[in-house]
C-alpha cells in the first residue's frame, strides 16, 4: 500500500508540474490580435507577445507579467498616439520584459517608458527616439526611461537618441 500511495503522489506531482509549465502562451501581433495593447489585455501572466515588423501607433499599459518581444528593434516601431506614457508598466508584479523594439516620441507627453512598482523588469535591445523633445510648445521635455520603485531592473543595449 505504501508504494501505491507514493506512486499516486508522484503521478499527481508530475501532472501538476506539466500543467503549470504549459500555462504560458505565445501571442502573435497582428496574427492573433490586431494591436499590441489588445494582446496585452488578453494575455495571462507569463505569456510572451511576439510583435511582427511594422509601425504600431498606440500607447501601451502593462499591468501583468508579460514579455513583449519585437522581431527586431529596427523592424518594430511603437509610436504613442495620445498624451501620457508611451509604455506604462505598473502593478505588474514580477517579470516584465520589453525587447527588440524602437519607441519614438509620437504624441507622448511624459516618459516614453515609465515603470513603477515592478519586481524584475528587463528592457533590452531597444531604441528610444525623441526623448528630450517637448510634446507641446513651451512644455516640459519628455523623458526616455523612468524606473520608479523597481527592484531587479536590467537595462541592456538600450539606445536613447535625438535628445
Amino acid at each position: 500500500m505504501g508504494g501505491a500511495v507514493r506512486s499516486g503522489w508522484l503521478v499527481t506531482g508530475l501532472a501538476l508540474l506539466v500543467s503549470m509549465t504549459g500555462l504560458a502562451a505565445t501571442i502573435n501581433v497582428p496574427g492573433d490580435y490586431p494591436t499590441i495593447q489588445a494582446a496585452i489585455s488578453a494575455a495571462e501572466p507569463g505569456d510572451t507577445i511576439i510583435v511582427a515588423a511594422g509601425t504600431y501607433i498606440e500607447n501601451l499599459n502593462i499591468t501583468k507579467a508579460v514579455t513583449i518581444s519585437g522581431v527586431g528593434k529596427d523592424l518594430v516601431i511603437l509610436q504613442p498616439k495620445s498624451a501620457g506614457y508611451g509604455i506604462g508598466v505598473s502593478g505588474a508584479g514580477n517579470n516584465v520584459t520589453i525587447e527588440n523594439i524602437t519607441i519614438t516620441a509620437g504624441n507622448a507627453r511624459h516618459f516614453l517608458v515609465h515603470v513603477s512598482g515592478v519586481l524584475n523588469f528587463t528592457i533590452q535591445n531597444v531604441k528610444i527616439i525623441g526623448a528630450g523633445k517637448t510634446a507641446l510648445p513651451g512644455g516640459s521635455p519628455l523623458g526616455g526611461l523612468d524606473l520608479n520603485a523597481v527592484s531587479g531592473a536590467a537595462v541592456r543595449n538600450v539606445e536613447v537618441l535625438h535628445v
